[in-house]
């Protein structure tokens, strides 16, 4: 039996920046039909883009079983959740770093 195999492939400027061909970045990735992990904003502004990428994965199609979203400890990762939820992605909020002395 073959061990099981982790392949990593980070993007940059969101799913829906275009990649060096001009395609979108959600387009390339669909034929590799890796499971994505979305990191999002949970900030001011930043909601509502995390939402978005949220949405250009999920409508083509991709799996996005994570989002992991740094919001500073606003708390806002509920607000996001009820969201994807219905797409099966799991919220996962990472605490407030400490601020050094």
């Amino acid at each position: 039996a073959s061990a099981p195999a982790l392949a990593l492939v980070e993007t940059a400027g969101g799913p829906a920046s275009p990649g060096p061909s001009g395609t979108l970045q959600a387009d390339l990735l669909r034929p590799l039909r890796l499971p994505c992990v979305l990191v999002g904003d949970g900030g001011l502004g930043g909601i509502s883009a995390t939402l978005c990428a949220h949405d250009a994965l999920t409508m083509r199609g991709l799996d996005t079983p994570l989002l992991v979203l740094l919001d500073g400890g606003l708390g806002n990762e509920a607000a996001i959740a009820r969201h994807t939820r219905r797409a099966g992605t799991r919220v996962f909020a990472v605490p407030p770093l400490a601020k050094p002395a």
